[in-house]
């Protein structure tokens, strides 16, 4: 997993602040909070969006306005309460952002945050309280979600027929594959590929003029997200919002019609 290259400490909060010390209550999406506790970044949301979270990326930089690249992307989305310890930051006034994808297929940029000065916060018991916690909630959902196991009855016997298996059905060559068109667009593509740092790169140097939609897929082609209304010619996704190696599948559509299907591999670091 991308998370172990990275050896950092996740801090995942489930419902809101325990009585832990002195807690500052959390900001809510798009809004985020920023703390520098004792030389270690804290970066936390509340999610009340109404519509579904698929990934929520968290980027940092040296730049206010460029150069931002993602550090993690967070396993539950969808939790009430995120937080991530970032106690590895090579400089504690670096800027922070969210990269948050819908499940509509919708995305968007938060703002840039720097962090705030709070040496209130007592880390070590918080962090226990929370695991504690989250460790309590995980094994009643697994309990309450064991299935039963329920003997199937015996399916019933049929005199005087010896063999009640279906013959196999002959393909039918209308339902064949088409060929392939002697036009198709050949490996890899000009406009989504990946670079020296293995980041997927997207150009379309037309975006004004067309209207793009870009669907993701992994090598089984099991759908990950879509990016919809894109206005910028230049787009580069981290690696990490990928979560593992391998083969990636995706479309290009234009003005609603398909444009181009392609693929591109990330390989291991």
């Amino acid at each position: 997993m991308w998370c172990r290259m990275y050896k950092i400490y996740l801090l995942i909060l489930v419902g809101l602040y325990f009585n832990c010390g002195k807690l500052a209550a959390q900001d809510v999406l798009p809004d985020f909070t920023v703390k520098n506790n004792k030389s270690k970044i804290s970066i936390s949301w509340q999610n009340k969006y109404k519509q579904n979270v698929k990934s929520i990326s968290i980027q940092r930089s040296y730049d206010s306005s460029k150069n931002f690249s993602s550090i993690y992307t967070v396993p539950n989305p969808a939790d009430a309460v995120v937080g991530y310890m970032d106690i590895h930051a090579p400089y504690t006034k670096m800027f922070y952002k969210l990269f948050i994808v819908f499940d509509s297929g919708e995305y968007i940029f938060t703002a840039v945050k720097k962090p705030d000065i709070d040496n209130n916060f007592d880390l070590t018991r918080a962090i226990k309280k929370i695991n504690d916690e989250n460790n309590r909630i995980k094994d009643s959902i697994e309990k309450a979600n064991r299935p039963v196991k329920i003997p199937a009855p015996p399916a019933p016997k049929e005199p005087g027929k010896k063999n009640n298996k279906p013959k196999p059905v002959s393909p039918v060559k209308d339902e064949e594959p088409a060929p392939q068109k002697k036009d198709v667009i050949p490996y890899p593509s000009k406009r989504i590929f990946t670079d020296k740092d293995n980041n997927v790169n997207i150009v379309l140097p037309d975006f004004k003029t067309n209207r793009y939609t870009i669907k993701f897929f992994d090598e089984n082609y099991k759908h990950l997200f879509d990016l919809n209304q894109i206005n910028e010619g230049f787009l580069i996704l981290e690696k990490v919002n990928f979560r593992h190696a391998g083969w990636f599948f995706f479309e290009i559509y234009e003005d609603g019609g398909l444009f181009e299907k392609n693929k591109f591999y990330i390989p291991k670091d």
